[in-house]
């Protein structure tokens, strides 16, 4: 997993994110988590992990995975985002 970071000292830059890459978001440490997902072409969403639930409730509809993570990084400074191997690795992370 490689964290995508706000600073000069990226491991990864918002630029050089793709829509077939896996992405994550942890909203405050420890807190609710969101996997960027593929809802048609060109659309993607995210699923979130509310409590006890999975919900979409909350999460916006954008055209590419770069767009929905600068949006999230823009939302508030405790705002993680990450891009990881593979999907496995991001499902991991998403359920601990």
């Amino acid at each position: 997993m490689k964290r995508i970071l706000r600073t000069e000292e990226r491991e990864i830059s918002l630029n050089d994110i793709q829509d077939n890459q896996a992405i994550g978001i942890e909203w405050e440490l420890g807190g609710n988590k969101t996997i960027i997902i593929r809802v048609k072409q060109s659309e993607f969403t995210g699923l979130c992990n509310e409590s006890s639930y999975l919900s979409i409730e909350y999460s916006w509809v954008t055209s590419t995975k770069q767009e929905y993570v600068e949006r999230a990084l823009k939302q508030r400074k405790e705002v993680s985002a990450f891009v990881f191997e593979d999907t496995k690795e991001l499902l991991k992370w998403f359920s601990n």
